[in-house]
């Protein structure tokens, strides 16, 4: 049972920090521990904390079915990533990938998006798409002019 609470508690740290530092990336690194380590140890705990609730959200939702009883928690997660991927296509530019075939990446980009809002909203860029007014490759100026009237 003390082998289970410390696995718990590591991957309740390691996750909080895997977000904090990637909204640290987000931000070009301006909430680096080393450039802001006050704001940085505030993301983290702000970030923990919310782990924290949303695992006690989890348990309690789960209790209320019964003891043993996951399954109810388990089709509520599983509802919940079916709609979240429906979002995250509308609402990002993956559909891209779905377009010019690349189905594997449009998949793997929502899931792993869906997969990701359980814990907070993201919007996880598993492969950096260009940008308008940056350098653009053949395909990307090739759907921008197709869209363009």
């Amino acid at each position: 049972e003390t082998a289970q609470l410390i696995s718990i508690g590591t991957s309740m740290v390691s996750l909080a920090w895997c977000y904090s530092e990637y909204h640290s990336v987000r931000k070009n690194m301006l909430l680096d521990i080393t450039v802001s380590p006050c704001s940085r140890v505030t993301m983290f705990l702000y970030m923990l904390m919310q782990i924290i609730a949303r695992l006690l959200a989890f348990q309690l939702f789960a209790l209320y079915w019964g003891p043993g009883q996951l399954y109810p928690l388990i089709v509520f997660v599983v509802i919940h990533m079916f709609l979240s991927c429906i979002l995250h296509v509308f609402f990002s530019e993956d559909l891209f990938y779905f377009r010019k075939g690349r189905y594997l990446k449009f998949f793997h980009n929502t899931l792993m998006n869906a997969f990701a809002t359980i814990y907070f909203h993201n919007y996880l860029r598993m492969d950096e798409m260009p940008r308008i007014g940056k350098t653009l490759d053949v395909d990307v100026r090739e759907e921008i002019d197709a869209q363009t009237p």
